[in-house]
């Protein structure tokens, strides 16, 4: 035993504190790598157990899978093409056997070439492979010179009762061999539990500095509207902003996921390229355990006027506006609550609770333009930041959609008017030329005002 305690002795000596620091790390690396999958900490943590299969799987199929971000899976082909996500979707509204989607973003040079999916099947090193159905969904962005665009690839299975545990997306030419698979991504299977809630909340990618005082009233707002979850997908959330959703993720409110830009591109066009891709993640994740999707920013939310909560809503938009569909879409109007020195505020309200603060608006826009939605995730097949484009075959039928009257529900947008830089100077001038002073956000005051001053306090944010 002493000879022991030498030897150590001499070991530290040698090592120096730096040394000492080092080997300290290695030995909880390797603790932290060598931890069994049944182990209690993985199991609150199901991604962990993804990742560790997915080295492993790795390792045996020989794949070099590259990343961005540690979330980004890089396709090795001369044109750029990254993978997020992949989920099974065996919905009934699908009308066809189950499919795999695989939600990517990629430059256009792409559809010069062939998309193909490697399906994985147990144990097997020889995945089946076909050409994949590749879907545009968004209007895209530039980036170094080349143009990007968010995409969903759809793999059909050979077997309605085969299920893979991973796929692979591989670019080829049109005569040559499919390629050595560069991608290994973990199948997701949405949860399916027995009792559904009513709504979730899919937040658009969220990044940069948010007022904390903002994100507590819009959270309150939503508890308060029936909402039961926030997905909220980060991409660079400075630090007092990450806090308080890090709160909400404690009180089992929040889910707080990653959602890094997949270019190292500086600039704000390589985060918003993701935009769709999360809000696409957070429905297929979610289509089994919520009967309806909000679709919103956090500058905005859709407010019931006449109701008190969105379950209240949607019935009486139901009663008022009726149709025989059963899974359709509700559209809100969006209208700017804008903050801004010619639109008058009520400085007799706190001035960290905007929506009581700023009850002046302009007219409301044109049906279309900035539109918010209220969705059921069974009928949806690509969703962006506005609304159902792509629904299921089953759904995608006649009175889908609903165009909700503004007199039950309206979108509330506030912000500083930008429609100078979007429509030429004066336009922000001219749209608050004609003002409406409107009440509704009272109705909600007095619950507001008690739990926000509640979290406020706890968060170390102030008073009212």
């Amino acid at each position: 035993m002493l000879q022991v305690c030498r030897r150590r002795q001499r070991v530290l000596k040698y090592l120096g504190i730096t040394g000492l620091l080092v080997l300290l790390v290695q030995l909880y690396v390797y603790q932290r790598a060598t931890v069994p999958l049944s182990d209690k900490k993985i199991a609150q943590d199901p991604s962990l157990v993804d990742r560790i299969r997915e080295g492993k799987d790795l390792r045996s199929l020989d794949i070099n899978v590259k990343k961005f971000n540690d979330v980004w899976q890089i396709v090795n082909s001369t044109e750029e093409m990254y993978l997020f996500s992949a989920f099974y979707d065996d919905r009934p509204s699908l009308l066809t056997d189950p499919v795999i989607r695989v939600i990517t973003v990629s430059e256009d040079q792409i559809e010069q070439r062939k998309a193909y999916c490697y399906l994985w099947f147990g144990e097997s090193t020889d995945p089946f492979v076909e050409e994949a159905d590749v879907l545009r969904l968004g209007i895209g962005g530039w980036r170094h010179g080349k143009h990007f665009r968010e995409r969903l690839c759809t793999c059909k299975l050979r077997k309605a009762d085969e299920i893979p545990k991973a796929v692979s997306i591989e670019l080829g030419d049109a005569n040559s061999n499919p390629p050595k698979p560069s991608t290994y991504l973990t199948i997701q299977h949405p949860e399916k539990p027995t009792i559904k809630q009513d709504f979730i909340s899919c937040v658009s990618v969220t990044f940069w500095k948010i007022d904390p005082h903002r994100i507590v009233e819009w959270m309150e707002l939503h508890k308060i509207w029936g909402v039961h979850k926030v997905t909220i997908y980060n991409s660079s959330i400075a630090d007092e902003s990450a806090k308080v959703f890090l709160h909400y993720q404690k009180e089992g409110f929040v889910d707080f996921r990653q959602a890094p830009q997949f270019l190292p591109d500086p600039g704000e066009m390589s985060i918003l390229l993701t935009m769709i891709p999360v809000i696409l993640d957070c429905l297929y994740r979610n289509m089994y355990k919520y009967n309806k999707v909000v679709v919103t920013d956090l500058d905005e939310m859709i407010v019931p006027r006449t109701t008190l909560n969105y379950k209240a809503l949607l019935n009486e938009i139901d009663k008022q506006q009726p149709s025989d569909h059963k899974a359709r879409a509700y559209v809100f109007r969006n209208d700017f609550f804008f903050m801004d020195p010619r639109m008058p505020e009520d400085k007799e309200m706190p001035d960290k609770l905007v929506t009581l603060r700023h009850r002046v608006r302009v007219q409301p826009c044109a049906p279309g333009n900035s539109v918010k939605s209220i969705i059921d995730p069974q009928a949806c097949v690509v969703m962006h930041n506005h609304f159902c484009s792509v629904r299921t075959n089953g759904h995608d039928t006649d009175g889908n959609t609903v165009h909700v009257n503004i007199e039950l529900g309206l979108n509330q947008h506030y912000k500083k008017c930008h429609l100078d830089k979007l429509t030429g100077p004066g336009e922000c001038a001219r749209r608050m030329e004609e003002q409406t002073k409107d009440d509704t956000m009272l109705r909600f005051k007095d619950q507001l005002m008690r739990n926000a001053s509640r979290q406020f306090r706890v968060l170390e944010l102030g008073t009212l």
